[in-house]
């Protein structure tokens, strides 16, 4: 059976989007641990670096993103209640 070749770009455009949102989901998980590591388990950037394979200043910049995401969720979440 042969597709359209719309039909085909629309079905690559539908995967392309799906492989986005699921990338951006592990990434938002990956980051949440490093959150856990550092302020729960006490381990430090340069620890948390070697576990992930990045550097200390990566995953201090990622770190303080991940914060600064985190309080606008929980802001939000206060503004619903």
């Amino acid at each position: 059976m042969r597709y359209s070749e719309q039909f085909m770009e629309h079905i690559e455009y539908a995967f392309h989007a799906f492989c986005k949102i699921v990338l951006r989901h592990e990434a938002m998980n990956v980051w949440r641990e490093v959150l856990l590591l550092y302020y729960f388990v006490g381990y430090r950037d340069e620890a948390i670096g070697r576990l992930y394979g990045r550097c200390r200043g990566s995953i201090n910049r990622r770190r303080n993103v991940a914060l600064k995401q985190l309080r606008k969720e929980w802001e939000r979440m206060e503004h619903e209640e």
